[in-house]
């Protein structure tokens, strides 16, 4: 299976309640907890020279998909979610709550492939099992 295969979960939740990302009243955090289960992770990103009104966004990553409702589109593997999102912003990316790098979004598994940052990073670049 593609990931332009794999629905976006954040999406179709808010879909299914008849909402978008323009009238949840929640933030990204929530709508991360309402559609993960056990043995999903949480993506926290933080930054500030990006395009967006928040220093921070938290998404979960679903068998190696990140689903959020603010990308367009189908769930993507982290990477292409980083540099579809972020660009060359310089962000920390952590997992459940455990820092995994810090530097360009777009250079994340570039960074990871040089052993420059954790071993997750480079698994989580290297496979969409997580």
């Amino acid at each position: 299976m593609t990931t332009a295969e794999v629905p976006n979960r954040a999406t179709a939740f808010l879909v299914a309640r008849g909402e978008t990302v323009e009238d949840w009243d929640g933030v990204c955090g929530e709508l991360a907890t309402a559609i993960t289960e056990p043995g999903d992770a949480i993506i926290h990103v933080e930054g500030e020279d990006w395009d967006y009104p928040w220093s921070y966004h938290m998404v979960p990553l679903i068998a190696g998909l990140i689903h959020d409702a603010w990308c367009e589109g189908p769930a993507l593997p982290l990477a292409e979610w980083l540099t579809k999102m972020f660009a060359d912003a310089t962000v920390t990316v952590a997992l459940n709550g455990d820092d995994i790098y810090a530097g360009p979004a777009d250079a994340f598994c570039r960074a990871g492939a040089r052993g420059e940052e954790s071993s997750t990073t480079f698994t989580l670049c290297q496979t969409s099992e997580y």
